[in-house]
């Protein structure tokens, strides 16, 4: 997605959120964004073709928590008509000192909508509504579409502000030369195993115990695996 001059957003709301409408809006365009606003009760509009969206519909209270048919037509009609855009939905907190633990349902939905429909569908869950945490929503906003535009980096889907700090879940720090040492220099079995069932990228070396020949057992020593016509995995 390109990004010239200024750069321009939607605000999704519902008529339920006015007064975080404004609040929001004014956050972004002191953070370099121009506005445009749709609201979800509004059957006739459509979301503008490569402009990413920022959600607040869960501000005023849990979308998803006993939706009305309508209101999940609405979005759904909305998500359908999504042209290169990517979505930051703005959640309170719901995993990390969760208070309202109905929050979480966006969650869900968010990781369906990146699996099944390959959205760029990031979420935020804000422990409070102060000007520390909406000042935030430029500076997530502008992290997401800058890795659009990187290779083989894929933008940080889930964020969380909890006491002043911004976290994500994507980075463990280590030492490299601390891991090299736990390294075993004596061989080892590994079998490919999936952490998850039926998501690829969860696939992984599992190290095994090398049982010991029983008689009339050969033991074979793997170079290479073929995993699949794009695939080849090598040891």
């Amino acid at each position: 997605m390109k990004h010239p001059g200024p750069r321009q957003v939607t605000l999704l709301y519902s008529d339920k959120e006015g007064i975080f409408k404004q609040e929001v809006s004014k956050c972004l365009e002191a953070g370099g964004f121009r506005v445009d606003f749709l609201c979800l009760e509004d059957k006739t509009s459509s979301p503008p073709s490569q402009q990413d969206i920022i959600s607040i519909l869960d501000l005023e209270g849990p979308f998803f928590h006993d939706i009305t048919e309508s209101r999940f037509a609405s979005l759904q009609k909305i998500l359908s008509q999504l042209q290169g855009s990517a979505i930051l939905w703005i959640t309170r907190s719901c995993q990390v000192a969760c208070a309202d633990p109905r929050y979480a349902m966006v969650i869900g939905v968010a990781r369906v909508l990146r699996t099944e429909m390959a959205l760029n569908f990031a979420t935020v869950e804000l422990d409070n509504l102060d000007k520390l945490a909406v000042g935030l929503i430029p500076v997530i906003l502008r992290d997401i579409q800058d890795c659009e535009h990187e290779d083989n980096v894929s933008p940080t889907s889930e964020w969380a502000l909890v006491d002043g700090k911004l976290l994500i879940s994507r980075y463990h720090y280590i030492r490299v030369t601390d891991e090299l040492k736990k390294k075993k220099t004596d061989s080892a079995v590994r079998k490919l195993e999936l952490r998850k069932p039926g998501l690829l990228d969860s696939l992984h070396w599992k190290e095994v115990e090398l049982a010991e020949l029983a008689e009339g057992d050969v033991r074979v020593e793997v170079r290479a695996v073929g995993f699949n016509f794009k695939v080849r995995l090598h040891l």
